[in-house]
């Protein structure tokens, strides 16, 4: 009886062992996959590299993966919650000046060409939305006037997609919740 219980408790102990092996293996690895399922960014698997942000890719258009920073009243809303992972491009860094002209935000390189924003000087990084898809009325909580994005946080959206839930709706996003940049591998 002795020799058959080594029997089975041996392959069931390296099953385990070796299962332990692969799951914390993953976990550690520089990336890690993404599906995204909502329509901001193309529906579909990404690879997320793991590594912290650094100033050659931390640009815009550069797309990231990232905690978001949730207003109250979308946690009630859409129950979206801090730790999600989110997938969007960056679309304004440190330095740059925001400014919404009516509901349209732009990201300009200086104070003096926000006064114009709409001149080539100046890139539109989409509208605010009045109502989301139910009708609810959208809160206008950031209507940045000449407003330059500090050292460390990050203007994060979804293109000209009106009904992405960006920074337009967030805020700016510091730099420690970016988790890391994305590639896309494969769309719906």
């Amino acid at each position: 009886m002795h020799l058959g219980t080594q029997r089975v408790w041996l392959p069931v102990a390296i099953a385990i062992l070796l299962s332990l092996l692969v799951v914390t293996g993953f976990y550690q690895q520089p990336w890690r996959l993404l599906y995204n399922v909502t329509e901001s960014m193309p529906t579909g698997w990404y690879l997320l590299e793991r590594e912290s942000p650094r100033a050659e890719w931390l640009l815009p258009g550069t797309s990231v993966a990232y905690h978001p920073v949730i207003p109250n009243w979308a946690q009630l809303r859409y129950n979206y919650k801090p730790e999600h992972t989110f997938v969007k491009a960056i679309g304004a860094v440190p330095g740059e000046v925001l400014h919404t002209e009516g509901r349209h935000v732009f990201a300009c390189p200086t104070v003096t060409a926000a006064q114009d924003p709409r001149k080539p000087d100046c890139r539109e990084l989409g509208e605010v939305l009045e109502e989301d898809s139910k009708g609810r009325p959208m809160p206008f909580e950031h209507p940045w006037k000449a407003h330059i994005i500090p050292e460390g946080y990050y203007y994060l959206y979804a293109g000209r997609r009106p009904g992405s839930f960006d920074s337009r709706y967030q805020g700016l996003i510091p730099q420690e919740r970016i988790l890391g940049r994305i590639i896309y591998l494969h769309w719906d």
